[in-house]
Order: structure tokens, then C-alpha cells, then sequence
């Protein structure tokens, strides 16, 4: 009995340590050092909702086995455990594509009382990240991996083999890693690419980097080089590049025309997510970043992705297949054609992110025999003509797929052809084939057109009492008598006589516009054929096609613009005078939101010429009126319970992302040698070094030499910004000082006075009282005693006190209330404050749009009250009322801390 004793005491002891030891790892979120010990305490009690708990938020936050954590949790979720397990459930969820499930436990966690450990701003974030997962991953773009290599993040760059163009990738330049950077620890190591004329000879570098602050994350910034060997300083990239989080691995590409990137906190579904966004030389400003999608992203970290300079092929690496310090670096083919696939189900999103390595071969179809040409519509099976016409149609569609056969054939014969010795014949013949599948298209087109045209007249005819059931065409649903009577008989017949028209005009439109696309095919072939005959017959063709009369643009759209906007009115004020479903409401305002941008284009683009890009400019807004329309019959037939929701639904889905598919596409050659995996055969450069010129915007130094001179004057009457300014002011003068008396100060500005009779000169330029109070010592160390401190907010003059009070970080949480109180009225010798609460560094952008609804112009003080907890108020109001209703309107936004405080004038 005492051998067992001691054995039980000994085993207690053991589990007691273990005990200690998860604790102590898992409350420092150490979880990879907790999982070991965890999960011997699940192995001794495995029903145990505390080591369930923590075993899967150990294996989730390690990224080893997502499913098995997802079933603990489930388990941990039924058992006293803390309320982190929903959210810790949600992440999981996350990052295992089912979005749906994971914003339900965000929300359970939420109502559970939340915010202990992730507070109602991350759980909004995330869950916004599911919502932009449920809609980026409905469609998929259908790539092809050609190798992959798991590796370290230190090693990963060795793994790099393509270039966006003449150029190296490398480590960062040590000029570049700021103060900040040294400080901070990077989990993902710092790598940059040099793009150049010459190899080793960059002249522009972009990178990323703190900067000289960690409060809005790592920015992407650019440095270029001078006509000697100095570089520029370096300047950030700003918004809409640039976010309060974290920007990496800026790859230039085209010869800088288009940068790519990875952000943590824009339009994504969590992690790092691949962006692209394209220089505009006019405006000199990057456009709105665009995600690069899936499933080149996930709801893991996907980043540094560097195209070859063809734009063919690329790298990028990622985590969603890793776990710790390791990543997966894919080299894959890029979609020329752009057509993304539909996905449904957890299931295939799954198997769409897995990028697996497959060696495909290209295996051409038959095409399957069609059925025999029949009506459409019940009853004109015996209009002779509308047979006939069918016939015809039939008959193309068959010739139509023969084409894409010999198309699909001979691109795959051009692809095994390398270099010089492709046949160019081939390569005509290619082209040739392509302009005869367009004017079948077109014809194909003008045969529905007319088809439907007549199923509408043979429908007119018949009772209302017909029901609409199966795919629809054009409004020939206003035929049911339920539709009839929900729009009211004039409006049906307006609809219908509007709805003739357009088609009309439209079919003219679509002539012309493959007018266009004829001569643009004529004039491609022309400039690559070199055979007398062919380039005769091309030259024939194009004078044939010149010859035609095209629609004038501004013609067409004086009209379609009308009908537009009848067609629109009457739907919309019919739909607006009854209540509505709320669960239709979203297709409403979809709705009424494509018919809009369609009549935007429309009237941006009254004084276009007849070209090919203006026409297609216009398709694009037929495209998105169509959407429109469709979206209002949704609206219809579910209010009226008619049997078309389901094709309806299945049109609006196609045409969601039609604008950005070509009209004609076809499917890209799989290569039949496939690199099984990737391997280290290229190692980067060295980092390069970068002698960056010296740095006079900020601080004040002694300067040598001197940078200021005839040549380049002291900057005058420069504009402020927004924020807190400070500077030391040397003196004021009634004539010019010369540069030696500045005694090698930099960096010098001056202010003219009078009408320039007074000249003031300031040196340095600080953001920190503390940082300018140094500054003061080391100008009065040159000789000028006098010099004082002068500080700025937003352009003007301030107290020195009150400047400290709206620094970006102050040293003290002193109260943010101005000490000049003449500007503001008082009632009873107070004013009132409206604290908005407290957040992590950031106000959230909710509160400022209410801030500049309802308290324009009035500042917003920040106070420091821990660590990256700051508590924000916005004033001074005049009186209670007017603080009162911006805290109300702050309570209805969902911030719920809001209150008012009154601050006497003495405070």
C-alpha cells in the first residue's frame, strides 16, 4: 500500500508540472512550446474541456492541423471554458474556407460578452475578412503550378528564378532599414528587387520600412537615383497604396508601370493578401490596389510575388500549406485569358487553394453531337419561319465549335513550335480562323436577336394567363398576367415599347462594334504577314470594311440614354411604392446601382469618336444595364413567387465579372513538361550599397558643406502640414542674411513679413517638443542666443503647451485642452468635450466619418492611457446640446462609449 502510494504521489507530481508548464507557455502565448504538454494532458483526460481548449488553440495558432483543432474546439465549445474558444473557433474556421460558419461564432463570441481578449474592433475585422472571403473565393482563376518547394523563410529568396524584368532580387541596402526597422522584429525576412538597364546598376529601389514611426505599420517607400551616385531620400508611397497596416516585397514590373505588393489590412480575407495596382503617368498617382484573387490568395499569408517580364509565368510564396517558419514557393502560370471558374461549397475551395503540382496533358474533345434544332417557346415548333430560322442557328453553332476545334489544334501546334522556328504560316492561319469564329459569333448573335424578337410577338398574342417558367429573354415575362397586374397595364406597355427600341438600336450597335473588331483583326494580320498575296487580300478587306457606314456614337447614345432612363424610372417608382421583403432589398439596390453606373458611362461618353476602345467602352455599359434589369426581375419574381428565380439568378452570376472577360477566349495550352519541384539553382546578389543624400527635411544638424547657395536658395513661405510643426526661430530681419551666418545649420527655412520687408528665419523642423527642445540647445551652442521654440498646428501659431497636447505621441497623458481659451465661447466658464473611447493606436474610420458629419473642423485630441491604448476626444463644443448630439450619434454608430464631459476654463 505504501509502494502505491508513492507511485500515485509521483504520478500527481508529474502531471502537476506539466500542468505548470502548459500554463506558463500558453499564458505567454508561447504555443508551439505548450502543445507538447498539452496534448500529454488531453492523452491523460481526454474529455477534459481545458485541454481540449488548449490543445486546439495550440495546434491552430501553430498551423499544424487546422481540422484536428477545429474538432477540439467544437468539443472544448460544450464545457466551462473561457469565451475565446468562439472566436478561436471563428480563425479557424477562417482559414479553413468556411466563412459562413466562421462569422456565426464570431458573432456567438460577440454576444457571449467578448472583448476580454479581442476587442469589438479585431472581431469587426476579421469578420469583414470572412465576408470578403465569402466573395472573393465564389470564383477561382484556373492556374497552373509548375513546381513548388517548402522552405524556410530565410531561404526562401534563393528559390526565386524569374525576374519582372532586367534586373536582380536581393537582400535590403542597410542605408534603407531605419532606426525603427532595427527595432522592431520582423517575422518575415527583408528582401528587395533591382530593377536596372545594366545588371548591378539600379536606379530606382522600392521597399518596405517602418520609417521613423511604428504607428501606421510597415508603408511601401521609394528611393531614386541622382545623376551622380547619391540616391534620393526616401519617400512614402501613399494612399490608396499605403494602410494602417502592414505593406511588403513592392515588385515594379512593365518598367514600373505596375507595382505589386502585399498588405495585411486591405480589401482581403486575412493574413497577407497580392496586390496590383497600375501607375497613372497623367495624374502621377498609383490607382486603387486590386486584389490579385483566388487562389493565388487565401486566408493564410500569401506574398512576394514576382512575375517574369513576359507576364507568363511568376512566383509567389505562401503559408497555407505550412506551418511555423515555413512557407511554399509556387512558380505558376498566369491566366492570359483571365475566365474564372465558380465554385460552390466548402469543398472546392479547399481543392482550388491545395495548388497542387499535376503534369496535365492537352486533350482536345470532340465536341458533343448537338440535338436537333427545336422552339424555344411552345407552340412555334409550327411558324415555318421561326423554324427556319432555328435551322440557321443550329447550323452556325455547329460551324462555330468546328472553328474553336481547329483553333484549340493549331495554337496547341504553334506552342511546340520554339523561337525562329515557329511556321508563320501557322500563325496566319491561327488568326484567320479567329476572325472567322467572331463573324460567326456575330452572326450567331443576330439570329438570337431575331429569335427573340419573334418568341415576344408570338407571346403578345397569346393569353396573359401564360406562365413564365425556364430561362427568359429580353421582357417577355411582362407577358404574365401577374406581372401585368403588379406594373399596371400602362406601364406594361411602355416597358414593352421602350424594350423594342433599345433592342433595335442596340442591334446597330453591335454591328458597328464588330465593324471595329474586323478592321482591328484585319490590321493585326497585316502587320505580321509577309506573304504578297495574303497581305493584298487583307488590304482588299480592310478598304471593303472602311467603306461601311458605322453608327456615330454620340447618335447612339443621345437615344439609348432616354431609354435608359425610362426603362429605369418605370421599374424603380413602381418597386419604391410597395413595401418590400428586406431580403430582396439587396438586389434592389444592386439594381438601381448597375443602372446608374451604366447611365454614368453612357453620359461620360456622349463625345467619343467611333473607336474600337470607346465602342467596347460602351458594351461595357450595355453589360452592366443588363445586370441591372436582371436584378430588378429578380426583385419581381420574388415578390410575385414566379417560377424564374432560379435561371435569373444563374444570368446575374454570370454576368458579375463579364466585364472582364474578353468576348472571345479559349482555353490556354497545358504544357506537357511540368517541373515536379523547385530547386536553389539561383542565389541572390549581395545587397548593394546606397549613399543616400543628406536629409534636411527634418531635425537640424550642422551641415557640411553648407547645402544652401545662390544656386539653391533657402526655401520661403513653404506650406505647413496638417499636424503638430515645431521650429527654432533664430531672429527677424529687414535684409537677406548671407549663408555663412547661418554657421552650417540645416535645414534653414524663412517666413516674408510685411509684404517682405521682415524676414524671419527658422532652423530645424521637429514633430516632438522633446526632440525640438534639443535642437534649441545645439542653435544657441552656433551663437544664436535669442533663439526660441515656435510651433505650429495644422498652419498655425500655437502655444508650445498646447502643440505638446496634439502630438502624434506624447510623452505625458496630459489633457488635451487648448490653454488659448479666447476662441472658444463659454457658457459659465465651461466648455464641453465629447470622448469617443478608447481603441489600440487608431481611431477607427466609422468614428471620423461621424466626426465630419456632425463636428466638422473640431479637433480630435488623443491621451496616451497605456501602451498602445489611447483614448480620443473631440471638441470644444459651445454648449451641452451640441456635444450631446454628436454622442448620440457616436451611440447609434455602435461606439458605445461615448460620453460627454464639461472642462472649466481654469482646467
Amino acid at each position: 500500500m505504501q509502494l502505491i502510494g508513492m507511485q500515485i504521489h509521483a504520478q500527481s507530481a508529474r502531471i502537476d508540472s506539466i500542468r505548470t508548464a502548459t500554463k506558463k507557455q500558453f499564458d505567454g502565448d508561447n504555443f508551439a512550446a505548450a502543445l507538447p504538454y498539452s496534448e500529454q494532458l488531453l492523452a491523460l483526460f481526454p474529455a477534459d474541456g481545458r485541454y481540449q481548449y488548449q490543445t486546439g488553440v495550440c495546434l491552430s495558432k501553430s498551423s499544424l492541423d487546422l481540422l484536428r483543432a477545429y474538432k477540439l474546439l467544437r468539443l472544448a465549445s460544450q464545457k466551462e471554458v473561457p469565451v475565446e474558444v468562439y472566436y478561436y473557433l471563428g480563425d479557424v474556421c477562417r482559414r479553413l474556407y468556411r466563412f459562413e460558419e466562421a462569422i456565426d461564432w464570431f458573432r456567438q463570441y460577440m454576444v457571449a460578452g467578448g472583448g476580454k481578449v479581442f476587442n469589438n474592433n479585431i472581431v469587426e475585422g476579421v469578420v469583414t475578412w470572412c465576408e470578403n472571403g465569402i466573395y472573393l473565393t465564389k470564383y477561382a482563376t484556373d492556374i497552373q503550378v509548375l513546381g513548388q518547394a517548402k522552405v524556410s523563410l530565410d531561404s526562401m529568396i534563393y528559390y526565386y528564378t524569374v525576374s519582372p524584368g532586367e534586373g536582380q532580387l536581393g537582400p535590403m541596402p542597410q542605408e534603407l532599414i531605419s532606426k525603427v526597422d532595427r527595432k522592431m522584429k520582423r517575422r518575415i525576412p527583408l528582401a528587395v528587387y533591382y530593377p536596372s538597364a545594366t545588371s548591378g546598376d539600379p536606379d530606382v529601389i522600392y521597399f518596405s520600412s517602418f520609417g521613423k514611426t511604428d504607428m501606421h505599420g510597415l508603408n511601401l517607400w521609394k528611393t531614386t537615383k541622382t545623376n551622380g551616385t547619391e540616391w534620393e531620400q526616401p519617400v512614402e508611397l501613399l494612399n490608396p497604396i499605403s494602410s494602417d497596416g502592414d505593406e511588403i516585397f513592392p515588385i515594379p514590373a512593365l518598367a514600373g508601370a505596375v507595382l505589386y505588393f502585399a498588405s495585411n489590412a486591405l480589401f482581403g480575407m486575412g493574413g497577407y493578401d497580392i496586390y496590383k495596382s497600375t501607375y497613372d503617368p497623367a495624374s502621377g498617382k498609383w490607382g486603387v490596389p486590386e486584389n490579385m484573387g483566388f487562389p493565388i490568395n487565401s486566408p493564410a499569408d500569401d506574398f512576394f510575388f514576382v512575375p517574369d517580364k513576359d507576364g507568363k509565368t511568376a512566383m509567389f510564396a505562401s503559408n497555407r500549406n505550412a506551418s511555423g517558419d515555413s512557407v511554399v514557393v509556387y512558380k505558376v502560370i498566369i491566366p492570359l485569358n483571365g475566365i474564372n471558374q465558380s465554385l460552390s461549397g466548402v469543398a472546392e475551395r479547399v481543392a482550388a487553394a491545395e495548388l497542387r503540382t499535376v503534369a496535365t496533358k492537352v486533350v482536345i474533345t470532340d465536341t458533343p453531337t448537338r440535338n436537333k434544332p427545336k422552339a424555344r417557346v411552345e407552340g412555334l415548333q409550327y411558324d415555318l419561319g421561326y423554324m427556319e430560322l432555328m435551322t440557321s442557328l443550329f447550323l452556325l453553332q455547329e460551324t462555330q465549335d468546328s472553328i474553336r476545334k481547329k483553333v484549340d489544334l493549331a495554337r496547341i501546334a504553334f506552342q511546340k513550335e520554339k523561337g525562329a522556328l515557329r511556321n508563320d504560316s501557322l500563325g496566319n492561319e491561327i488568326m484567320r480562323l479567329e476572325v472567322g469564329q467572331r463573324r460567326v459569333s456575330s452572326q450567331i448573335a443576330e439570329l438570337n436577336r431575331a429569335a427573340t424578337f419573334m418568341e415576344e410577338q408570338f407571346l403578345a398574342k397569346r393569353s396573359p394567363e401564360v406562365a413564365v417558367t425556364g430561362p427568359i429573354s429580353g421582357f417577355d415575362f411582362l407577358f404574365s398576367k401577374k406581372v401585368v397586374d403588379f406594373f399596371g397595364n400602362e406601364r406594361v406597355v411602355a416597358l414593352r415599347r421602350l424594350w423594342n427600341t433599345t433592342v433595335k438600336l442596340d442591334t446597330a450597335f453591335y454591328a458597328s462594334l464588330e465593324l471595329l473588331r474586323e478592321r482591328k483583326d484585319l490590321e493585326t494580320m497585316l502587320t505580321v504577314s509577309d506573304q504578297p498575296d495574303v497581305v493584298s487580300r487583307i488590304k482588299q478587306s480592310l478598304a471593303d470594311i472602311q467603306a461601311k457606314e458605322l453608327l456615330s456614337p454620340s447618335d447612339f447614345l443621345d437615344k439609348r440614354r432616354l431609354l435608359s432612363v425610362g426603362i429605369h424610372n418605370i421599374i424603380k417608382e413602381r418597386l419604391l411604392e410597395l413595401a418590400k421583403d428586406p431580403e430582396q432589398d439587396f438586389e434592389f439596390q444592386a439594381a438601381n446601382a448597375d443602372m446608374i453606373s451604366a447611365q454614368g458611362i453612357f453620359n461620360n461618353s456622349k463625345n467619343v469618336s467611333a473607336t474600337l476602345d470607346n465602342f467596347e467602352g460602351i458594351r461595357d455599359a450595355l453589360w452592366v444595364e443588363e445586370r441591372g434589369l436582371l436584378r430588378y426581375k429578380l426583385v419581381v419574381a420574388s415578390m410575385l413567387q414566379l417560377d424564374l428565380v432560379d435561371s435569373l439568378k444563374r444570368n446575374i452570376q454570370r454576368l458579375e465579372h463579364r466585364s472582364s472577360i474578353p468576348f472571345y477566349v479559349f482555353e490556354q495550352p497545358k504544357p506537357k513538361d511540368i517541373q515536379a519541384s523547385l530547386k536553389p539553382d539561383a542565389k541572390p546578389s549581395v545587397a548593394i550599397a546606397v549613399k543616400l543624400k543628406s536629409n534636411y527635411s527634418t531635425g537640424l544638424i550642422v551641415a557640411d558643406p553648407f547645402p544652401y547657395s545662390s544656386d539653391n536658395p533657402i526655401p520661403f513661405d513653404e506650406s505647413l502640414p496638417i499636424g503638430v510643426i515645431y521650429k527654432v526661430q533664430l531672429g527677424a530681419f529687414s535684409q537677406p542674411i548671407i549663408f555663412s551666418s547661418f554657421k552650417g545649420l540645416a535645414p534653414i527655412t524663412g517666413e516674408n513679413l510685411k509684404s517682405g520687408t521682415i524676414k524671419k528665419y527658422y532652423a530645424g523642423r521637429f514633430f516632438t517638443l522633446a526632440d525640438a527642445q534639443v535642437g534649441l540647445v545645439l542653435a544657441k551652442s552656433r551663437g544664436f542666443k535669442d533663439a526660441f521654440l515656435v510651433s505650429w498646428l495644422k498652419g498655425k501659431v500655437v502655444p508650445l503647451t498646447r502643440a505638446q497636447n496634439f502630438e502624434e505621441r506624447k510623452p505625458e497623458a496630459d489633457k488635451a485642452v487648448p490653454t488659448d481659451l479666447s476662441e472658444f465661447p463659454t457658457n459659465n466658464n465651461k466648455f464641453f468635450r465629447v470622448v469617443i473611447g478608447t481603441f489600440e493606436e487608431v481611431l477607427p474610420s466609422g468614428a471620423q466619418g461621424i466626426i465630419g458629419d456632425y463636428a466638422k473642423g473640431k479637433e480630435v485630441a488623443k491621451k496616451l492611457i497605456s501602451d498602445h491604448v489611447v483614448s480620443f476626444s473631440v471638441g470644444n463644443f459651445a454648449n451641452f446640446e451640441e456635444a450631446l448630439h454628436l454622442k448620440e450619434a457616436l451611440l447609434s454608430g455602435g461606439f458605445v462609449e461615448a460620453y460627454v464631459a464639461a472642462v472649466s476654463v481654469q482646467e
